[in-house]
């Protein structure tokens, strides 16, 4: 999925379940997005929800009922008569389920296009998983691809197949009274049905929430994201074309420089400002975002912020301020052009 997912409102870190949330105008900006849904990215199995689990919510993103799903058939030798699918939910994680009839000599394989929308997709930290477990859908071959929609929902697209072996043969009289016509059954064609379903986890909560990642698990262990500030440029948000301009309409972060020491100061397109210890003395984590960010990345932009210039405009260091003395903000470009 191309682009970057909302931000969740700000507000106490202590208390928010970071959540998402849908906007239509900028700034898209305010903490990361970290509800989750699994106990382990790709375990496939829910987590539970409650006090002691603030940011768990399984059925946060899910499959929508409207529109409803489709399937197509793509390939394989059988003449695909009705695929109507359902959304419902399974061990707390929503699902597609959807009954397939065919016209065949014999049980055979065939090819199929799921496609449905997931809700809230573009408000957390998603990642496919083309080894969710499926029912009577082939472990091999399958091949996914989504697209962010302007409302934070995803359409996905799964391709893959039925082995012929999931398949049961009906009675004449059952294919019939499925709505199947007489002339279209019998000799050697005969009407055969499954049911396939599909879960959520297809979009499998994303490496960060994984506490055994060597590469992220210190960033939640050591709870950084309760002192992290997160910003979008607007055209990288879903509700957006999916580009920025640089110097234009990307977030632009002054003294910055790419992985080869060049200066890349107006192209990122999604940063994380980690705010260092309160310079006022306050507790942290708090929920007062001017206490969190100095000089051109206070927030908000206005009173009480007055070296802060506009809303898409940060800075690694500021020259007026003293490093560690009345600033000292980090800087991580999480995307650029």
């Amino acid at each position: 999925m191309a682009g970057l997912p909302f931000a969740a409102a700000f507000a106490d870190p202590t208390t928010s379940a970071f959540k998402g949330a849908a906007i239509t105008s900028p700034p898209f900006q305010g903490l990361l997005p970290l509800t989750y849904s699994e106990t382990s990215p790709g375990s496939g199995t829910a987590c539970a929800a409650g006090a002691g689990a603030p940011r768990c919510d399984p059925l946060f993103v899910a499959w929508q009922s409207a529109p409803a799903p489709t399937l197509v058939q793509t390939g394989g030798t059988p003449t695909l008569f009705s695929s109507p699918c359902t959304v419902g939910t399974a061990s707390s994680i929503s699902q597609i389920s959807c009954t397939v009839l065919i016209i065949s000599v014999l049980a055979a394989d065939m090819n199929f296009r799921l496609q449905g929308t997931a809700q809230n997709a573009g408000m957390a930290l998603r990642q496919f998983n083309t080894a969710a477990t499926m029912q009577n859908v082939a472990a091999s071959g399958r091949t996914v691809s989504a697209g962010l929609n302007t409302d934070g929902s995803a359409t996905i697209s799964l391709n893959a197949l039925i082995p012929a072996s999931a398949f049961t043969m009906l009675s004449h009289a059952d294919c019939i009274a499925l709505g199947i016509a007489p002339a279209s059954i019998g000799g050697a064609l005969n009407c055969l049905q499954t049911t396939i379903t599909v879960p959520m986890t297809l979009l499998a909560d994303h490496p960060l929430f994984d506490s055994t990642n060597s590469s992220f698990a210190w960033f939640m262990r050591n709870k950084w994201y309760e002192v992290s500030y997160y910003a979008v440029a607007s055209g990288i948000a879903p509700s957006g074309t999916g580009s920025c301009t640089t110097s234009v309409t990307c977030l632009q972060v002054t003294y910055h420089r790419d992985k080869n020491n060049q200066n890349d100061e107006g192209k990122p397109r999604g940063i994380i400002v980690i705010a260092g210890r309160s310079l006022s003395g306050a507790a942290r984590p708090n929920g007062t975002l001017s206490d969190w960010l100095e000089g051109v990345n206070c927030r908000p932009v206005g009173a009480g912020c007055p070296l802060a210039t506009s809303t898409t405009v940060f800075a690694l260091r500021s020259p007026p301020l003293v490093i560690n003395g009345t600033f000292n903000d980090r800087i991580a470009v999480v995307d650029s052009n």
